[in-house]
Order: structure tokens, then C-alpha cells, then sequence
């Protein structure tokens, strides 16, 4: 465990330097932090405004307010101590833990707007809610269901001030001519939602202009592979920002930036194509042409081209990441890399995963911070500085890939521990989280809207969207329905209580790794056999003993003696 000072306070405003550009950044003795101010405050340089919540191997002075000391998972949190904070950041927050009054400034106390309060902690691509800190690594994780989870209104609120800005984007030619349906179509996957749940998604009065998703998944790559050109880029069409004493060009196949005079950093992104998620990472290779005078090199992900805001790596000496917001720079994480040699090849990384970034450089450790500020750019691009020429190749940026609804492995009797829930394992377009009274079926449960007698290539059979080794009569075009592709004597596609269903048989809870041959946490008596029968012997009369989620039989001789036991 940690033993580390920690503190709420300001972050120090620091003049520009050869290594470093003017911004803000946590004292030196400071190994993590998490930004806590307010948009307005980040964006304006020299404020020096509160708050930050800092890590720090040593004390640091009294303009600080000291919350403790040792690892913030185990301090436990007194009235004063909240009374502190409130005082700070103008929120009381929730929790006996210091870690958890982090998390809950992070989250109920945040505004979406960020005018008032940080701006709202953001899941990850994978569906958590994570934390990390400078000194730690990951602090804090969640699991986030869309809905369920308190924190829902205000990620609803912050989508939808997204979704605006791609609409207002597109109308203005920024963005190409359905982009924003494609970023739609990213949520849903993200937050494994069902696609007719897409106005969720949508204020009100742009659905007219962004009727449901359309599909997403983008990869930009550039390789400047063609004759020497004063133009920067091949393959796609870069735009060159801050190009004063600075030309970017293609030269000897790769991008290149002459870096003169020494002051002169060079900045561009591409406008020729945008991702569909600003959960998006960039990967490159890069060598600069001398390292003695404060040179660096790296990328970026999240750039809004309106407003010049990004995140960057800043890769030479150090793997250092930023933002920028506004017209200020504030360094976020830092770790130690190899010096870079002159005319070396060097791989890079950046990648923004909801409040997650993080940077990797060849040499040394990857950077990594949780941070707020920016989300919903969708950009890339790449900067430099200082003299003796910088050099890129072998570009490329992706949409971090949105989770699989449906392994690609047959389901068998054991559900995995990243995929515990039922919701979890047979969505595509996800099942919701409560299965009730109100919505016994399975076609209200997994349906994209709901099942009719057929999937279509949205919504493929259910044998592509469940995956699972062939029960009754085959998985098939043949066998599109419930009724077909379940038993042999067909189940009725309605599942009653006097019969009840999957929703019954199979429990909502987290899955224990094993289950058992006929039903996962209850003895299966009454109607239940009814089901369990019917479903056992069509799986039999097929030759297969798998019996879909809702038995899942283990073996061949444990599933006859289970069918035998039924029978009986």
C-alpha cells in the first residue's frame, strides 16, 4: 500500500521553458493528482485556481489543505475533514473512505457543463467506472450499468451536450454527413444498449435530424508514402496549426517538421476524416533530428479543431502527458523514459478511454491519469517542437473496440468471470439489467425491439447473436423462430407464468461460474419441468446435449442423468 501525503490545492502556473511550454502542473514532490477545477479555471492561464486533489511523497506548505496521510483507500474521513473539503471545492461529498470522497466529487458532485464543478468521470470502453492516481496506479473501479447505476443522469446529460455539438459540427460541414448517427451507434455498444433505445441518447428536438444509428468502427492510418512535398500527409489531408518559422511537409516518406526557429512547435490534425468515439487511441513512430534543446514529439487524441483543445503526448526525456484547454496546458501524468537518440525510430502511443489516459513511450513505463476535462472530440492529430526537424510514420488511429456481446466460443456450462450477469452475456442489443413481471419473455429480454418471427441482418438469428452449440433443430434461416430454434415440440413463443421461461429458469443475478445441469441457482420443480423437458429432449433428438442458456447441461452422461431425473 501507499504512505503518500495528500492534499487539496492549487497547481502552480509555470513560465515556458525549452523543455517544458508555459502551464500549469503539480508541485514537484507531487507523484499523482486528479484535476478538480472547474472549465473556466483550466482554461485561463495564471489563475492558479483551487482545486486539485495531489499525492506527494513529501509535505508540501501550508497553502495547502492537508487530508491525511498514508494510503487514501484505508483513511478514513472525519467532519472536519469534510467540512475541509467542502470548503475547497464547494461540495460536500459522501463516503467514509478518502477514496471514496475522490470518486463521489468525481461523480455526484460534477457538472456536465463543467462551469460550476469538475466535469463528470466518464466509464471506460469495458463498462467501468475507473480512478487512477500518480503513485497507485488504479485506485478505484465500478461497474457502470447504464440505468442502474446513480451516476446515469449526469452522463445522460453529458452525452446529449455531445450529441448537440456533433449535430451543430455536421450542419457546419465540420464533420461528414452522418457522423453523428455513427458516434450514436458507439454509445450503444459502449453502454450496451438496445439500438431502439437510441433516443435516450438523442435531445428531443435533434431527432428528427439524427433518426437512430447507423454503424460505426473507423480506422485512419497515413503513411506518407510518396515523392518529398511541401504538403504534410498522403493519405489523408492534414491541417497545419501554430506554422509560424515551422513548415510541415512530406519528406524521405514520412511526415516531417523543421522545427526553425528553436522556440516554433508544430501542430497539426487531420480533418479529412474523424473516429466515431472520442474512445479512440493513436499509434506512430517518431525520431527527432537533435535532443539537446528542449526537442519533443508525440500525438494527439480528442482534438476539437473549433477550440484547439486536446490531450498530448510529449515524448523525449520524459513520457509526458497534457491538455490543453482553452489557451492553457496542464500536465497530468509524467513517468521517466530513455534519453531519445538522435535519428532513432522511436513507437508511441496515446490513448483516451472514457476519464482514462494514458501514454506510452518506447524506453520506459506508460503515463497514465484520470482526467475529465475533454471528452466527445473525435480528432487526431500530432505535434512537435524545437529545432533540427521531428519525423512520423506509420500512423495510425482506431476506435477502441466496443465490447463482444457474444463471445465467439460456443456457450457451455461455464460463464466467464468478464461476463458474469445474463445481461452481460446474451446481448447484443443488451438486455436491460431487471428482468420482471412486466417483461417475462425472452422477446422482450434480448430482442432489438423484440422478436418477431425472424432476425434480420441487424439483428441476425439468434444462433449468430447467442452462439451456442445447436439445440433442438438447428441454428439456422430454416429455424428463425423462438418457438423453432428451442424445442422440437415448439415451446409457445409467449412464456407464461403457468410456463415459465428464461427470465424464470435462469436467475438475473451475477452467474456463479458453474452451472448446474438443469437451472444455475434453484431446484427445478413444477412448471419448471415442463421447460427443462422439453428443452432436454429437443437437445437430445438433435444429438446435442448442450442445452442452451437456460439449462446447460456439463456433459453427455450429466446431462442424461438430469434429463432422466426430469422424467422421472
Amino acid at each position: 500500500m501507499a504512505d503518500l501525503y495528500y492534499y487539496l490545492g492549487r497547481l502552480p502556473w509555470y513560465p515556458a521553458t525549452d523543455e517544458e511550454p508555459a502551464h500549469y502542473g503539480p508541485p514537484e514532490a507531487v507523484v499523482g493528482m486528479v484535476d478538480l477545477r472547474r472549465l473556466p479555471d483550466q482554461a485561463t492561464p495564471a489563475r492558479e485556481a483551487e482545486a486539485a486533489f495531489l499525492a506527494s511523497a513529501k509535505p508540501l506548505d501550508d497553502s495547502y489543505h492537508a487530508l491525511g496521510r498514508g494510503d487514501l483507500r484505508e483513511l478514513r474521513v472525519d467532519a472536519r475533514l469534510l467540512d475541509l473539503w467542502e470548503s475547497v471545492t464547494a461540495y460536500r461529498p459522501a463516503g467514509e473512505l478518502l477514496v471514496e470522497l475522490l470518486v463521489d466529487q468525481l461523480t455526484a458532485g460534477a457538472d456536465p457543463t463543467g462551469d460550476a464543478a469538475v466535469m463528470p468521470l466518464v466509464p471506460t470502453v469495458a463498462g467501468n467506472l475507473d480512478v487512477h492516481l500518480g503513485g497507485h496506479s488504479r485506485i478505484y473501479r465500478r461497474r457502470f450499468r447504464w440505468g442502474a447505476d446513480p451516476h446515469t443522469e449526469r452522463l445522460r446529460d453529458l452525452l446529449h451536450r455531445q450529441m448537440r455539438a456533433h449535430d451543430q459540427a455536421e450542419a457546419a460541414g465540420r464533420e461528414p454527413p452522418g457522423h453523428p448517427r455513427r458516434v450514436l451507434d458507439y454509445w450503444l455498444a459502449k453502454y450496451r444498449l438496445r439500438k431502439s433505445d437510441w433516443r435516450e441518447l438523442v435531445p428531443a428536438d435533434l431527432r428528427r435530424r439524427q433518426p437512430g444509428p447507423l454503424p460505426h468502427e473507423t480506422t485512419i492510418t497515413e503513411s506518407w508514402n510518396g515523392s518529398d512535398s511541401s504538403t504534410f500527409g498522403v493519405d489523408q489531408t492534414w491541417v497545419h496549426f501554430w506554422s509560424s518559422g515551422s513548415n510541415m511537409d512530406t519528406k524521405d516518406n514520412a511526415g516531417y517538421d523543421d522545427m526553425n526557429p528553436v522556440s516554433t512547435e508544430g501542430l497539426a490534425y487531420i480533418s479529412s476524416a474523424a473516429l466515431s468515439s472520442d474512445d479512440h487511441y493513436v499509434e506512430h513512430k517518431s525520431k527527432l533530428g537533435r535532443v539537446t534543446e528542449g526537442q519533443y514529439t508525440g500525438a494527439c487524441v480528442r482534438f476539437d479543431a473549433t477550440n484547439v483543445e486536446f490531450y498530448y503526448q510529449k515524448a523525449k526525456s520524459y513520457n509526458n502527458v497534457y491538455k490543453r484547454v482553452g489557451g492553457a496546458d496542464t500536465r497530468i501524468a509524467r513517468t521517466n523514459i530513455t534519453d531519445f537518440s538522435v535519428d532513432t525510430w522511436y513507437p508511441l502511443k496515446i490513448q483516451a478511454d472514457g476519464s482514462t489516459i494514458e501514454s506510452w513511450a518506447d524506453g520506459g513505463g506508460d503515463a497514465s491519469a484520470t482526467d475529465t476535462a475533454l471528452s466527445g472530440s473525435v480528432r487526431v492529430g500530432v505535434r512537435s517542437k524545437g529545432y533540427g526537424g521531428c519525423y512520423w510514420d506509420d500512423f495510425e488511429a482506431a476506435d477502441l473496440a466496443t465490447p463482444q456481446t457474444v463471445e465467439p466460443d460456443p456457450v457451455t456450462a461455464t460463464w466467464s468471470a468478464n461476463a458474469p450477469t445474463l445481461a452481460d452475456r446474451l446481448s447484443p442489443d443488451p438486455v436491460s439489467a431487471t428482468w420482471s413481471a412486466p417483461a417475462p419473455t425472452l422477446a422482450d429480454a434480448i430482442s432489438v425491439e423484440a422478436i418477431a418471427t425472424t432476425w434480420s441482418a441487424p439483428a441476425p438469428t439468434l444462433a449468430d447473436a447467442i452462439e451456442v452449440s445447436p439445440v433442438a433443430a438447428a441454428w439456422s434461416a430454416s429455424a428463425p423462430t423462438l418457438a423453432e430454434a428451442l424445442t422440437v415440440a415448439p415451446v409457445v413463443a409467449t412464456w407464461s407464468l403457468a410456463q415459465p421461461g428464461l427470465p424464470t429458469i435462469v436467475s438475473v443475478d451475477p452467474v456463479s461460474a458453474a452451472w448446474s445441469v438443469i437451472t444455475p441457482n434453484t431446484a427445478v420443480t413444477g412448471p419448471y419441468l415442463v421447460v427443462a423437458q422439453q428443452i432436454y429432449l429437443a437437445a437430445a433428438a438433435a444429438g446435442d446435449v448442450h442445452l442452451a442458456g437456460a439449462t446447460a447441461a456439463a456433459t453427455h452422461q450429466a446431462g442424461a442423468e438430469a434429463a432422466q431425473g426430469v422424467v422421472q
